[in-house]
């Protein structure tokens, strides 16, 4: 039997999400801006040129946007955990491919489609 009282379990519960959110937040927030940093060593990576990079960085920010309210409902369906762990691996798998990309179309493919879409679910 549990002898604590109701009131401190959910006050507990509620800390554990709030920082559950909070841990989530600051690791795709972290990700999202500190991309500035990598444009010179992206462009040397992928020799696409700064106007590519900031064209599929400006992708990557409308499919962040955009992709938020799709997440929010397919949360409500499936689980937000389910969710969340769908948005981390886009996320790992985009940054990680982003080197490898020789066109216009796979950096917006890998940075704004992968990467900013994981980071809006």
């Amino acid at each position: 039997m549990n002898n604590a009282p109701t009131g401190t379990v959910r006050h507990t519960a509620l800390w554990l999400v709030l920082l559950a959110a909070a841990g989530t937040f600051a690791l795709t927030m972290g990700t999202r801006q500190t991309t500035g940093l990598f444009l010179s060593p992206l462009n040397t990576a992928t020799g696409l040129g700064l106007g590519s990079i900031s064209l599929a960085f400006a992708f990557g920010q409308l499919w962040w946007g955009l992709t938020q309210p799709f997440a929010g409902a397919i949360a409500d369906r499936v689980g937000s955990g389910r969710i969340l762990l769908a948005g981390i691996l886009l996320v790992a798998v985009g940054t990680m491919i982003t080197p490898w990309m020789q066109s216009t179309t796979g950096l917006i493919f890998a940075v704004g489609v992968l990467a900013e879409g994981g980071a809006g679910w």
